[in-house]
């Protein structure tokens, strides 16, 4: 990329420099936008959920697994486990 001396440039071709640098950016935001839709619109076709099941689903909290929980549900069963969550057994 080639280097420009911002000090040698006129208060006019500085203006003219930077309608071309806002032009250039929001042409190539709309591309790279158009781009991800397309993207987007891929997986959705290839997946059985519909873009707005996609949209609307939110992250939930996940329950991490440490050993000791592990030998917890082998000895009590994995209800009793649940139940001292305060989780509905199956």
């Amino acid at each position: 990329m080639n280097d420009i001396n911002l000090e040698n440039l006129s208060v006019s071709e500085l203006d003219n420099l930077k309608s071309n640098i806002d032009y250039a950016l929001n042409n190539r935001r709309h591309s790279e936008l158009i781009k991800t839709r397309q993207k987007i619109e891929e997986l959705i076709e290839k997946s059985s959920f519909s873009l707005q099941e996609v949209l609307n689903v939110r992250p939930t909290k996940r329950l991490s697994l440490n050993t000791e929980t592990l030998k917890t549900q082998k000895e009590l069963g994995p209800d009793a486990v649940d139940a001292q969550r305060g989780l509905k057994s199956h």
